[in-house]
């Protein structure tokens, strides 16, 4: 995989919107940091809306990083495993399912 800078540029861009639009809401930087996760989370869902010729949907790499923010979310938001493996699954479903959603943003 080769580094790509337009990628970069978008997905940054899309974070730091989220993150400004998070930290209005929850003015620290827990809220910046999750609406910035968010905001890359759906950027990179998003690529193959910009350019489909340039960057192909990938879902499991959707899924393994929504899993993961939705499991630190979660666990940190209510701090029980279970809460974590709620969120987790919940992830996983959503990001594998990103390629189709996200063109409706």
């Amino acid at each position: 995989m080769k580094f790509d800078l337009e990628a970069l540029v978008l997905i940054g861009g899309i974070a730091l919107l989220f993150g400004g639009l998070s930290f209005l809401n929850v003015p620290d930087l827990r809220g910046f940091a999750y609406g910035g996760l968010f905001g890359a989370y759906i950027g990179f869902a998003a690529l193959p809306i910009f350019d489909d010729e340039k960057w192909k949907p990938r879902p499991f790499m959707c899924s393994v990083l929504g899993g993961v923010g939705a499991m630190v979310a979660a666990f940190e938001r209510f701090g029980t495993p279970s809460a974590a493996l709620i969120g987790g699954v919940a992830g996983l479903s959503l990001g594998y399912i990103a390629p189709r959603w996200a063109k409706h943003l």
